[in-house]
């Protein structure tokens, strides 16, 4: 028998990205999580249907060519570069994962945000390549983080708070203090393991591992990791509230996103919570003071606004959209007339500021927001010095006008419930209690802890089928055979070497399906799964006859007389309306809890 392993489930909402949301364009070759709208400082970026990156804003001196863009404003977007999967924008520098999912990083390297191995390193002028494999990234103020594609995160960068997360922190000395050396990680380290998401924020860093637990850790002077330590007296030397190592927060979260210095999360429920400096009321608490130190901090995590999908920070700014769509902010509303065009009054709690919206992004400084919207637009609005719109940058733009067409987003976004076009790697609500516990009983492979929506191949649910009559039986399949007076035969089918196919074979539990094939990619039908369930257990030595079904669409079906049992017991249920829909498929999660059920019964 296996060895036991833990659930490895797939974060909820890999698509609803802090400052930037998954779109589904073209696929890319992994399971790269698609970021197609990221904004930071005065420039942003978004990927278009095709693969292709653009970005806009400021890129004056001396930042004009660390982006790969010529020097000056830019007020329409310029094409970077192409195969483009997934991007992150910091204010100073850039990331981009290809479809292939090779990482590549430009802009300026004063601190070794960019993973090459050099500090005080100047401009990165055009995209290289930093690693491979990489699933997620995320640019901070000054440091990165990614995931790769086994769940390992690294970090690199700035870590004068603790933010890489290494145990390492500066001393109590200004940030801003020149004269002073201060921790720099260089090239990419790895933190943590079984991580699903991940956000940098100004020298704070927040992930979500695979359980839907959120840790963080980094700079809390204000309270912005949420582990309820002192926020109301602030200081740029006192560090003793920061966290160098990740502490856990909170539990079931499905995405987060780090601001300067305050965060916002959305648990599985759809609950949206913020923590950290509420300047100008950017936590959404009611309060809309200025001040950093007038006990309107949170240090802990306070729910704010219910059914929320996606959430982007900045400095002095939270937007969030609803599932109907609908994009509610709290802040700063002077100058910009981000939130409420026809006053400058500040906005201590969420407002509702527009409707078809699918995914949010606010520039780090908070001075403009772009939305995609359901014509798969790109719309901005704000202070036009810096979001360069192609049009006079030197006003303000209260309406929300078009700057880029052909960003694609997934189908009735806002119209769907948490979570939302769910990857297939990431189980049902319904499914998730019994596939832990069908993990944890050593159901399924360490292989197979992946695509639970996807039909069931007939090798697949071999694998499963072998495991739940080994943890049945509590013998491997060798003694059984041994028992039974069988031998394995390899020779059996020309289409599949997996041993499992043999094995079940060999016991006449699934049978080819002619001329030596087994069709290991095949689709298990639910007449063929309860026709297996029933011959483990007559394997087993139950009595499976004299047991009846009353489902109307059975008769005749080469299923009937090896349904009864499985459907009498509860191990597999019709469809509705008296039903059993025999020749239907099963997904992976399905069959997972038809075969933590039959461990159930053959174990009584």
């Amino acid at each position: 028998m296996k060895k036991a392993i833990s659930l490895t489930l797939a974060m909820v909402l890999c698509l609803l990205l802090s400052t930037s949301v998954v779109a589904h364009g073209a696929e890319p070759a992994s399971n790269i999580v698609p970021v197609v709208l990221s904004s930071a400082g005065e420039r942003t970026a978004a990927i278009t249907s095709d693969g292709t990156l653009w970005m806009w804003g400021d890129y004056t001196a001396p930042y004009r060519d660390a982006y790969g863009m010529e020097t000056g404003f830019k007020t329409s977007p310029t094409k970077i570069m192409t195969d483009v999967a997934s991007v992150s924008c910091s204010d100073y520098f850039a990331a981009a994962i290809k479809k292939d999912g090779s990482l590549w990083m430009w802009g300026i390297n004063t601190y070794g945000q960019l993973g090459n191995g050099q500090k005080w390193g100047g401009y990165q002028m055009e995209p290289t390549k930093v690693m491979d494999n990489v699933v997620m990234v995320s640019c901070g103020y000054r440091h990165t983080a990614v995931i790769k594609t086994d769940g390992s995160l690294w970090l690199f960068g700035d870590n004068s708070y603790g933010q890489i997360g290494n145990d390492y922190g500066g001393n109590d000395v200004s940030l801003y203090d020149d004269a002073k050396e201060y921790p720099i990680q260089t090239v990419p380290i790895e933190v943590m393991h079984d991580v699903a998401f991940v956000n940098c924020g100004g020298s704070y860093t927040a992930a979500i591992k695979k359980d839907g637990s959120l840790w963080m850790w980094g700079r809390n002077q204000y309270g912005q990791i949420g582990n309820g330590e002192e926020c109301r007296v602030p200081s740029m030397v006192n560090r003793s509230a920061d966290v160098h190592v990740p502490q856990m927060i909170m539990e079931d979260v499905a995405v987060v996103d780090c601001g300067r210095a305050h965060t916002a999360a959305i648990k599985k429920d759809g609950s949206l919570w913020t923590w950290g400096l509420n300047m100008y009321g950017c936590l959404g608490v009611g309060s809309t003071s200025a001040r950093m130190n007038d006990g309107y901090n949170s240090c802990v995590p306070v729910k704010v606004m219910e059914d929320m999908v996606a959430v982007s920070c900045n400095f002095d700014l939270t937007a969030a959209i609803k599932k109907d769509g609908s994009l509610w902010m709290c802040g700063r509303n002077e100058n910009n007339r981000l939130i409420c065009p026809d006053s400058s009054q500040d906005v201590g709690t969420l407002t509702k500021v527009m409707d078809d919206c699918r995914l949010v992004s606010i520039g780090s400084d908070g001075i403009s927001a772009f939305v995609v919207k359901n014509d798969g637009g790109v719309y901005g609005w704000g202070s036009k010095l810096y979001i360069g719109m192609g049009v006079n940058k030197d006003e303000s733009q209260t309406t929300p006008i078009k700057v880029l067409d052909n960003v694609t987003v997934p189908s009735n976004w806002a119209k769907k419930d948490i979570p939302s076009d769910i990857p297939l790697d990431i189980p049902s609500d319904w499914a998730n209690g019994d596939i832990n516990s069908a993990i944890v009983a050593e159901l399924v492979p360490d292989d197979l802890q992946k695509g639970y929506r996807a039909p069931i191949s007939r090798g697949d649910a071999a694998k499963i089928l072998m495991c739940l009559l080994e943890e049945s039986s509590g013998k491997n399949i060798a003694a059984i055979m041994d028992e039974k007076g069988v031998q394995l035969n390899e020779a059996a089918f020309t289409d599949t070497s997996d041993k499992a196919a043999f094995e079940a074979n060999a016991l006449g539990i699934i049978n080819g399906v002619g001329e030596g094939r087994f069709d290991p990619g095949g689709k298990m039908t639910r007449a063929q799964i309860a026709a297996v369930i029933n011959r483990i257990a007559r394997l087993l030595g139950v009595e499976t006859d004299g047991f009846s079904h009353g489902f109307t669409d059975v008769s005749g079906h080469w299923v009937d007389s090896e349904l009864g049992w499985p459907s009498s017991v509860g191990i597999i249920n019709g469809v509705g309306d008296n039903k059993f829909s025999p020749d239907a498929t099963l997904t992976a999660e399905q069959l997972i809890v038809v075969a933590l059920r039959a461990l159930r019964v053959l174990l009584t």
